[in-house]
Order: structure tokens, then sequence, then C-alpha cells
């Protein structure tokens, strides 16, 4: 486990393209201790638009990150889905205590047979919010999943 108790530890990337067939595309933290601590991640656009490709921004490990007293926010400008069969998750990993935001502008779901998540069904404890300015759902048989973090 990564221990970050009072650190910072931030992630900003201008754009991401992923777009291989099969590929895996991740931005984010591993299992941490952020007691105290930012640990934020902010992406100016992603795209992703492979056949079967996944882009995991705010998602490596499913063991959760605890947050007592800190900082964990997750900022987008535009996420694009226009993959075949492909998948994007927002902030995803459950985040214990603390602070948690999610803010995107604009989130295009306009994949075939796509599956988009945002947040976590498991977030415990701690402030927690979620914001997208617009959202453009026109993909054909596929599913956007908003969850309160």
């Amino acid at each position: 486990m990564f221990i970050n108790d009072g650190g910072f530890r931030n992630i900003n990337l201008k754009d991401m393209l992923n777009k291989g067939d099969g590929s895996v595309f991740k931005v984010g933290e591993m299992a941490m201790s952020n007691k105290k601590g930012q640990a934020n991640i902010m992406v100016g656009n992603d795209v992703n638009k492979g056949k079967g490709s996944i882009s995991e921004i705010g998602l490596m490990d499913l063991k959760g990150i605890r947050n007592d007293g800190g900082h964990r926010n997750i900022r987008l400008g535009t996420v694009t889905d226009s993959s075949y069969e492909g998948e994007v998750h927002v902030g995803a990993t459950p985040v214990y205590g603390g602070e948690h935001k999610i803010a995107i502008g604009t989130f295009n779901a306009n994949g075939f047979h796509a599956h988009d998540t945002i947040g976590n069904p498991l977030h415990k404890d701690g402030p927690s919010d979620i914001k997208v300015g617009r959202i453009n759902a026109t993909g054909m048989g596929s599913k956007l999943d908003i969850f309160l973090v």
C-alpha cells in the first residue's frame, strides 16, 4: 500500500486517446492511505474508441483508498466513448472517508454496446459529489451507470 498521509499526489494530463483494439489505458492510484493528504486527477479530454478498448480513470486497485481527512478529486473536461463494446470507468475505486468529488464537463456515451460508469456504489463516509455538465447518450445498445460516490 502506498502511504500519502499528509502528502500531495496529483496527476495532470492534457489529453488521452485510447483507440487500439483491445487496448487498456489506466490513470489513477493504487491502494493508498491518503489521510489528510491530496490525491487528485485532472484530465483535459479522454477519447476511448478502439474495439473492446477500456479507459479507467481513478481506478487501479479495487481494495480501495483510505482517505480520512484527505481530498481525492477527479476532474475531466470531456469524456467520449465511441468504442465498439468498450468501457470507460471514472472514479470506480471505493474511497473510505474524506472528501471525494468527480467533476466532468461533458460525457459523450456514443459507443456501440459500450458500458460506462461514473462513481462507485461502495463509497463510505465523508462528503462526496458527482457533477456532470452535460451527458450525450447516443450509443446504440450502450449503458451508462452513475453511482453516488
